[in-house]
Order: structure tokens, then C-alpha cells, then sequence
């Protein structure tokens, strides 16, 4: 199929108006198979063509800056296999060219996919004389605060909360990249983006209605809230229900500069947390981020001065075989397990005289089902409990004890108080039902 894509793409020629994304295609599939095989003669021909297509003069406003991407993608790709310092080179500067692209149009959609490609490469370079950090930490910011726009401008909750899940995992890369370079606020302010946007996905709707309204557009807001109540599934006889497709990037235009965007996507600074820590009398707010690929997790600081600092969690850890692992697998097995229960139930009450007995036995399995799946999780909860205290509350509230040169006796309560904002699947784990186990010996203790 990508032979016959390539075939299309040299036939119809740079003069066509389908050469770049038959050209896109093919580059894609050449790439793909140069990958698959380890063959770097695959993927030369792919940034030869995409190489083609963006000295295209006539390339229109939003495809420009896609292909302009795509080639500096295939660069980077090209780097992984042979490690020459050329290509890096090279695609962070067709991705500046991607960048300037897509500046050409306000409210442009590919903004944010630009945006943190660019980041990426620069992160990926990581040379602190040609400015890279500060390039990584400034793009990579502006492109998470692009994806929280997205967001927000979703159509639908399910379609908000997918792209707010992918972005929190990237923001929470950029952030221990950012830790380990000591960027420690622009750390705080990645990881706070990336939950802002799960926060926000649930009520995205709402909030752009509000916002357009406020920043003066309440037409447009009153066609937002219209179409976000609008049934997403087909209408009765299997007609589609109309959409509009050009209201999201008006909504884009209309919102892009303004206080209301402002309100919505600027994060808290470290300075925030601090004096809210000092109103409310916590010691610290403490992000716990799940294992990167180094396999632990990572726990970020702030206290009452405004200090930001990263603890290394060697057992904060999800996954198959793991407490929290078992503790979420228990947990949806019961919550499958009572839904089935309620269901049979149900059947038992509609069910004719002459078929009660079967939807009787069938309840009544059931029922032993859902026993069966408590029990498991029960288990698994006494377990979680435990595995919270070890693999993050000790630790955390002995980093803070020792911080403020206190000591306390074996089984003494710690009066550190804490904020715990958790990441990812950890927001699923009981964090204030952690616990220690304490004796009467004066050797023991947490």
C-alpha cells in the first residue's frame, strides 16, 4: 500500500494539489516500514520527500506548518538511528521553521503540537550553551498552556478527558526535565498545567461558554452552549445531528489574548502555593508523580518560603503485581462485579412467574460473584494501606521532620500537615488511610 502511495505521489508530481499528502503519506509509511526493519535508507528516502513538499511555495496556511513538522520529526527520527549531531541540528531548525508557520494564523490547531515538538527537540539536545534549556522551558510551557486551550475546546467530556490524560503524561516528563536542570518553578507550573487540564476537562462546556461571554462574544458563547448539549449520537432514522465545525476555532480567535484565557489557563505560581500553605497552615504541597521510565516515582516539594524540591520514590510504583496495581485491578473487579449483581436483581423483579427460578440462581451467583470480588479487594485495600505509607507518607513526613530539625519518639503522632495533590492513576489510591504498623518496643517505629 505505501509502494502504491509513492507511486501516486511521483506520478502526480510537486505541481499537484494531492502531492503533499500523498508525499505525507508515503513518507509515513517509509518511516514506519525504515523503523520496523532498522534500515536508515527507508527513512532518508522519507526526509527526501518530506524535504520535497516543504519547498512547495504554494503549500496552504495550515499545511505548511504540518509538513514543516513532519520533516523535523522525521530528522529527530532519523538521529535515533544514526546519532548524527546534524540532524538534531537540523530539525530543531525546521521545527522553528514549523513555529513561525503556524504563527501565520491566530487560533492556528496546530499550535500546541508544534509547540512541544520544538520543545521536545530542544529538551532531546539538551545543550545548556546553545540555550536549550531555557528554549525547553519556555516553549515547552507555552505548549502545555496551547493543549489546555484544546481542552477547553473540546466538543465532548470523553474527547476533553482523552486529551488532558496524554498531556499530564507529557507535562509530567517536562517537569522532572525541567527538576533535573534545576528549574524548579517552571516544574511546578508544568505539573499544575497538566492537572489544571484534567480539572478542567470535566466542565470544559461550561467554562468556554462562560469565558466567550464574558470577553464580550455572547452569541458566540450561546452557540457553544448549544452545540456542547446537542446529542453526540445519531438521530432517530441514523442521521447524524449538525455540527459546526468552524465553531471551535472561532471559539479559538474569539478567546485568544484575552483575560477570560488568562483566568482559564494560567497556573498558580510558586509564590500562590506558598502564601495559601502559610494561610492554611500546611508545611508543604506535595505532587506525587507516578514512575517515569527509570521505574520510580518522584515526589515534588513546595513549603511555606516558596522552596521547590524533588524526593526520589523507589517504591512508588504501579503496574501488574504491584499493591497499586492489585488495589485498582480488586477495585474495578468489584465495581464490575456489584453492576452485575444490581442487573440480576433487576431480572429477578421483570422476570415471568415461570422464569424466577432461573433468574433467581442466577442472582444468586451473582451475588457469590460480588462476595468473592469484595473479598479480593478488601485484601488488596489492607495492602494498599500499608504500601502508601512505605512507599510515600514516611518518607515525606521524615524529609519534612528532619528539614525542621524535629525528632519525634517511636509511635508519636507527626504533626507535619501536608497537601497531597497525587498524579495520574495515584489519584486513585486511599492516600489518608496509609498507615504504619507501631509496637510498644521502643526499637520500633516508622
Amino acid at each position: 500500500a505505501f509502494d502504491r502511495l509513492l507511486e501516486e505521489a511521483e506520478r502526480a508530481g510537486p505541481g499537484s494539489l494531492e502531492y503533499p499528502v500523498l508525499a505525507g503519506q508515503a513518507a509515513a509509511g517509509l518511516m514506519l516500514r525504515g523503523l520496523a526493519a532498522g534500515d536508515v535508507c527507508l527513512v532518508d528516502r522519507a526526509v527526501a520527500l518530506l524535504a520535497d513538499v516543504c519547498a512547495i511555495p504554494t503549500l496552504g496556511l495550515r499545511e505548511r506548518p504540518r509538513m514543516l513538522e513532519f520533516h523535523g520529526q522525521a530528522l529527530l527520527t532519523r538521529y535515533s538511528m544514526t546519532r548524527d549531531a546534524r540532524d538534531l541540528n537540523n530539525a530543531i531548525t525546521r521545527l522553528g521553521d514549523a513555529r513561525r508557520a503556524v504563527e501565520q494564523e491566530p487560533g492556528s490547531p496546530q499550535r500546541a503540537s508544534v509547540l512541544q515538538s520544538l520543545a521536545g527537540a530542544h529538551r532531546y539536545r539538551g545543550n545548556q550553551a546553545l540555550g536549550d534549556v531555557d528554549q525547553a522551558v519556555r516553549l515547552g510551557l507555552e505548549g502545555l498552556r496551547e493543549r489546555a486551550g484544546d481542552v477547553l475546546l473540546q466538543d465532548s467530556d470523553e474527547n476533553a478527558l482523552a486529551v488532558a490524560r496524554e498531556a499530564t503524561n507529557d507535562a509530567s516528563e517536562m517537569a522532572r526535565w525541567f527538576l533535573a536542570r534545576g528549574r524548579e518553578d517552571a516544574a511546578v507550573s508544568a505539573i499544575e498545567l497538566g492537572r489544571g487540564m484534567v480539572l478542567h476537562a470535566a466542565t470544559s462546556g461550561t467554562g468556554v461558554a462562560d469565558a466567550l461571554a464574558q470577553a464580550g462574544h455572547p452569541k458566540l458563547a450561546l452557540e457553544w452552549s448549544a452545540q456542547a448539549t446537542r446529542p453526540g449520537g445519531p438521530l432517530p432514522g441514523g442521521d447524524e445531528p449538525p455540527q459546526d465545525d468552524d465553531l471551535r476555532y472561532r471559539a479559538m480567535l474569539a478567546l485568544e489574548g484575552t483575560a477570560a484565557e488568562t483566568r482559564l489557563l494560567s497556573p498558580p505560581t510558586v509564590a500562590n502555593i506558598a502564601a495559601a500553605l502559610a494561610s492554611s497552615g500546611a508545611d508543604a504541597l506535595v505532587y506525587l508523580l507516578p514512575q517515569d521510565d527509570g521505574g520510580y516515582g518522584t515526589a515534588v516539594l513546595v513549603d511555606q518560603a516558596g522552596i521547590v524540591s524533588s524526593l526520589p520514590l523507589l517504591r512508588l510504583r504501579g503496574g501488574t503485581g504491584t499493591p497499586a496495581g492489585e488495589f485498582l485491578r480488586t477495585r474495578r473487579a468489584v465495581e464490575r462485579a456489584a453492576e452485575a449483581a444490581s442487573a440480576a436483581a433487576k431480572a429477578v423483579s421483570a422476570a415471568a412467574i415461570t422464569a424466577r427460578p432461573a433468574a433467581r440462581a442466577a442472582y444468586t451467583a451473582a451475588l457469590a460473584t460480588f462476595d468473592a470480588a469484595r473479598a479480593d479487594w478488601v485484601e488488596a485495600l489492607d495492602a494498599a494501606c500499608d504500601w502508601a505509607w512505605q512507599a510515600a507518607i514516611g518518607p515525606l513526613l521524615r524529609t519534612l521532620a528532619k528539614r525542621a530539625g524535629a525528632s519525634f519518639p517511636p509511635g508519636a503522632v507527626d504533626p507535619r500537615r501536608i497537601v497531597l495533590v497525587p498524579g495520574g492513576v495515584l489519584g486513585l489510591i486511599p492516600w489518608h488511610a496509609a498507615r504504619r504498623h507501631v509496637s510498644d518496643s521502643p526499637d520500633s517505629g516508622g
